[in-house]
């Protein structure tokens, strides 16, 4: 059962700015959290009906006390929820984190949390000095980094795609396309 949420102020009534903010605060831990489950496929393995700690452990290599407390979070957090002492199933949102969902964000979930948290680390450099993350690495630009990591690439195509899925449908009921005999949408990948 997901813990209850009990107020930082004993005594006092929550304040729901405060606690909106709290959230926002801590939110890279939401995004590790799924981008470790998608790491791990942990929603592709409940996907397939594999739902205790002890076999999603077996199969994904984790450690199942470790295991176990991850998937405590992603209950916390609506990716799944428990129901025995052992067990979890994937909600509504979790399964779009199975691979082979319609819409996956799997990938999506790959890109954020293993490659671009680290930009978002040297924010405020970037911010006082007007360069990017990758300028002030030295590094070259995002795309000469990522096109000397083929993995990365396939990562980064993959996650666009998902994220076209989820935007093709508000895109088609907004825009009248039907004078357009030719349409090309240039971007990455």
């Amino acid at each position: 059962m997901p813990a209850k949420r009990v107020s930082r102020s004993a005594g006092r009534k929550s304040d729901r700015a405060a606690d909106a903010l709290f959230a926002l605060i801590t939110a890279q831990r939401t995004t590790a959290a799924i981008y470790v489950a998608a790491r791990l496929g942990v929603a592709d393995l409940m996907a397939e009906g594999i739902t205790t700690t002890a076999a999603i452990a077996r199969r994904t290599g984790a450690d199942r006390r470790s295991l176990a407390r991850l998937l405590l979070a992603l209950v916390t957090i609506g990716v799944c929820r428990q129901v025995g002492k052992h067990r979890f199933e994937l909600t509504a949102v979790g399964a779009h984190l199975a691979g082979n969902a319609a819409p996956s964000l799997k990938s999506y979930a790959l890109f954020e949390g293993g490659m671009l948290w680290r930009s978002w680390g040297g924010l405020i450099d970037s911010v006082r000095t007007g360069q990017t993350e990758a300028e002030l690495a030295g590094a070259g630009s995002r795309f000469e980094q990522l096109g000397r990591r083929p993995e990365a690439v396939r990562t980064f195509n993959e996650a666009m795609a998902s994220m076209t899925q989820l935007a093709i449908p508000g895109v088609l009921a907004a825009c009248d396309f039907s004078g357009i005999g030719r349409l090309i949408d240039v971007g990455g990948g």
